[in-house]
């Protein structure tokens, strides 16, 4: 049952493009620790809490 999981998984050989080096971290947002802060694209961020594991925040700009 675990096999064809495991089929899927394996890489396709082509690189995936992400719009920043590191575009998945953990941050501290308006004073709310635990945030996971996801780069969707260049100018696109997501901000999740990690506690509740809900959409905190969206953001259209650079994130520092």
């Amino acid at each position: 049952m675990l096999a064809p999981l495991l089929w899927g998984c394996g890489s396709s050989g082509s690189k995936v493009e992400r719009p920043v080096d590191t575009w998945v971290f953990r941050s501290v947002l308006d004073k709310h620790p635990r945030m996971i802060t996801v780069a969707l694209h260049n100018d696109l961020w997501v901000a999740y809490d990690a506690q509740t594991a809900a959409l905190y925040k969206k953001k259209h700009g650079k994130v520092e």
